[in-house]
């Protein structure tokens, strides 16, 4: 046998493992966990695997890739429409899960078209699933419907065990402080939102001789309540992650812990882990100290009324006469600590946020948010002590869970270095740098364009995960970095800071013991694990909040705005209006022969074109809350162009034999090596 032939049966006899990703046409693709690209699976190769579950395959002859062994079930509760008729079905809502349920019984009072969360029970007996009704929500566009839809979609519950609640209402506040620093003199403070429920960060600073600065960061100390391993735990663990939707929290935690023991309110005294940094006068941090401590907070202020301090509005520095000195210390050293990160290579994105407005239930608007220096302040600090914590563990030797956010691929920098070629902003015959990206993203924040511009290149970076091994974090130009300052709404936080604890249990025994949180298995499962329901917590979140933004747009439809391309697909063009709403125009009303470029993200035609960053003028076609999308119509000098019944797009795709526009020429060269949402 030939060496080729050996390695083709080698090949063709190895077992790979990965997590089926389906298709609404029944098909699916293995992601590999070896990181090697994904392989089609075809539906006769399934036997009974769905999407999401964990799998071993193998290969077949002409490269079929064949399920042979279901190592984890990925998906066991679904939401979807109950279809009543002679037999009983669930159609599930997430178009990745080919296969409908069967149900077997129903609830008596539930409706065709409704929609229901439906528990899996057998998933081997036959062509469908089978399971059974755990609850039905109500009809299609019904608020509280879609609301839990979303919810119980990706994977999240809108009620606790009762064993969870009943464990949480068993603690009570601590008033052993033996072996805990006792911080309550410090001037202490928190900074929030206006509308926030949980407080589990605050500050205290103050400027030290020399013109340095002594910046304490304050953390509910959440591990001191919930023990590894117990129901809240467990819990805790599941949910990995609190979930924000409009005027209401999904919490991680019962509201004992959330909102009452581990929330830093003013005039009472709360247990914390506190991270103590030292700074020079160039922002350059110059000592850690980390303790178990004992604060009581001052004040409770907003990032409204810090700004307003800022601004120098009267009324407020009289409110917080005794806070001006600190906040001034404050936004020194905000402006010392962003200065040095950007010199670092931190890129500093431009994100558009939408804020949906309520009139009582009535949804009265949505705004456009963008951050100020008063949430800099607050989000350079929390940078600071993350830094500072995954520094301190890394350098003793200690395990972490690390922040980690990888370089961008060499495909993805020849499309960010093409993109800022339209911009007349890539150098010539290779890609672009580091600092050269954090320039090209600076250099557009005062342009309308300037959340476009941060999306494409957000796009372009890998996701920012959980990890014991640490590679850095690209986006913030950080050697080491974890999450530590969120105990209360993510579960990677209270890893960290019973990681901390053995640290400080261990410095002082001078020991360091074998446990659990340390195993590097251990560690590298609850990482992956909080890495993907933090993903499912950021979908549903869109989810939710495109659903309340078709819900208003409903109100608007005819009305015209100015808009900027925010996307563009073979057969789309994505807009985005000025409060950050994101509606769709379908190529096929434009009755042009388009030539799609994937690379520069744009579609042209022999008369016009379209590109990431333009400014058009678009009408409002149609809005659907059930489908969360909102339909736009192009404003053409004045005249509205609508998308015709049953023509077919005629697109081109890049690649295709048709010449390229002379005005988009690829890029040359190679790359350089170069070496995170507001979740970073």
């Amino acid at each position: 046998m030939s060496r080729r032939s050996i390695q083709r049966t080698i090949y063709r006899n190895a077992l790979i493992e990965g997590v089926v990703r389906g298709n609404k046409k029944g098909f699916a693709f293995l992601e590999r966990t070896d990181g090697r690209d994904d392989m089609f699976i075809p539906p006769d190769c399934l036997h009974s695997a769905q999407h999401g579950d964990t799998v071993l395959c193998k290969i077949e002859r002409g490269d079929r890739v064949e399920v042979v062994k279901v190592l984890k079930r990925g998906i066991n509760r679904l939401v979807g429409t109950l279809s009543l008729g002679a037999h009983a079905f669930l159609l599930p809502d997430d178009k990745s899960y080919y296969s409908d349920i069967h149900l077997d019984k129903v609830p008596a009072l539930a409706k065709d078209g409704q929609k229901a969360i439906v528990r899996i029970t057998d998933y081997d007996s036959g062509k469908s699933p089978e399971g059974v009704v755990e609850r039905v929500l109500g009809y299609s566009g019904e608020r509280e419907t879609e609301i839990l839809a979303c919810l119980y979609t990706a994977g999240f519950q809108d009620e606790f065990p009762a064993e969870v609640l009943e464990a949480a209402e068993l603690l009570h506040e601590e008033e052993d402080l033996e072996d805990r620093q006792d911080l309550r003199s410090l001037l202490t403070i928190t900074i929030d939102g206006a509308d926030a429920r949980d407080f589990d960060d605050a500050i205290s600073i103050a400027r030290t001789p020399g013109d340095g600065f002594e910046l304490w960061v304050h953390i509910a100390d959440v591990s001191h309540y919930v023990r590894e391993g117990d129901a809240i735990d467990r819990e805790a663990y599941e949910r990995a992650t609190s979930v924000y939707f409009p005027r209401r929290v999904y919490p991680m935690l019962p509201e004992k812990l959330s909102n009452d023991l581990c929330s830093l309110v003013p005039g009472r005294d709360r247990l914390t882990l506190s991270c103590r940094m030292r700074f020079n006068s160039a922002g350059i941090r110059t000592g850690v100290h980390l303790t178990k401590g004992i604060i009581r907070s001052d004040y409770r202020t907003t990032y409204e009324e810090i700004q307003a301090i800022l601004d120098g509005d009267e009324a407020t520095c009289n409110r917080y006469q005794p806070l001006l000195k600190m906040v001034a210390a404050a936004h020194d050293l905000y402006s010392l600590l962003a200065n040095r990160r950007m010199l670092l290579g931190a890129i500093d994105f431009s994100t558009q946020e939408s804020r949906v407005l309520f009139d009582g239930e009535k949804i009265s608007g949505v705004v456009s948010t963008k951050s100020t220096e008063a949430n800099g302040i607050i989000e350079q600090f929390m940078i600071a002590a993350n830094e500072a914590v995954a520094s301190t563990l890394e350098s003793t030797g200690y395990p972490c869970v690390y922040r980690v956010h990888g370089a961008p691929s060499e495909d993805k920098l020849r499309v960010l270095t093409a993109f800022a070629g339209c911009f007349g902003l890539a150098p010539e015959g290779r890609y672009l740098t580091e600092q050269e990206i954090c320039d090209f993203v600076r250099s557009v924040q005062d342009t309308p364009y300037a959340s476009v511009i941060s999306q494409v290149a957000i796009r372009c970076m890998q996701k920012a995960v959980y990890s014991p091994e640490n590679i850095g974090h690209y986006g913030l130009g950080s050697d080491s970095y974890c999450h530590f300052t969120s105990p209360i709404r993510r579960y990677p936080d209270l890893m960290v800071h019973r990681l901390v604890k053995r640290f400080l249990h261990d410095k002082k025994q001078g020991a360091r013991p074998t446990f659990s949180e340390g195993n590097e298995e251990v560690l590298t499962e609850k990482a992956e694990h909080c890495s993907e329901r933090e993903r499912a917590a950021e979908h549903a979140e869109r989810e939710i909040i495109n659903y309340y933004e078709a819900v208003y747009m409903r109100e608007h439809i005819g009305e015209e705005y100015e808009a900027v391309v925010s996307g563009v697909t073979p057969t789309m063009i994505f807009a985005t209006l000025a409060n950050g709403i994101e509606g769709a125009i379908s190529l096929d009303s434009l009755r042009d022969s388009f030539y799609y470029d994937s690379l520069r993200l744009c579609v042209v035609s022999e008369r016009r074109s379209f590109r990431m960053g333009d400014s058009i003028r678009v009408w409002v076609e149609d809005s659907n809350p059930v489908t969360r999308r909102v339909r736009f119509g192009l404003m053409e000098k004045d005249r509205r162009i609508g998308a015709p019944l049953g023509e077919v797009a005629r697109i081109h795709h890049a690649g295709s034999k048709r010449p390229r526009p002379t005005d988009h020429k690829p890029p040359k060269g190679k790359s350089r090596g170069n070496k995170g949402g507001r979740r970073r």
